[in-house]
């Protein structure tokens, strides 16, 4: 992802302000996804997941266990692959599910 000098904020690179795109995911447009560059994982809350048509065979059980910023532990429940698309380009990503509430749809990590 690029951006032109006039949409970088007057901060510069320096700014702490978070990056919401929107993503194109099993044909739903899903608005508010957190790019994050410092998440090892992505994340799609239950919620989000429970929002797509999708094929729950591809679900696989995962045995992570997350902490959050304020250092609570939370079980990751499954783990999904899902085609996204941003702009024309489509990935495989594979998310981490969580029963969670959070002000995001989903977060994407680092490439």
């Amino acid at each position: 992802m690029t951006f032109t000098d006039e949409k970088i904020p007057v901060e510069g690179n320096g700014h702490n302000k978070a990056l919401h795109v929107s993503v194109k995911c099993v044909d739903h447009m899903v608005a508010n996804v957190l790019v994050h560059n410092g998440s090892f994982f992505n994340v799609m809350p239950k919620m989000t997941l429970d929002k797509l048509s999708f094929d729950a065979s591809y679900m696989r059980t995962s045995s992570m266990v997350v902490r959050d910023f304020n250092g609570s532990q939370h079980d990751v429940r499954k783990k999904i692959n899902l085609p996204i698309q941003i702009g024309s380009c489509t990935f495989q990503i594979t998310f981490q599910v969580m029963d969670i509430t959070h002000a995001y749809n989903c977060l994407l990590s680092q490439p």
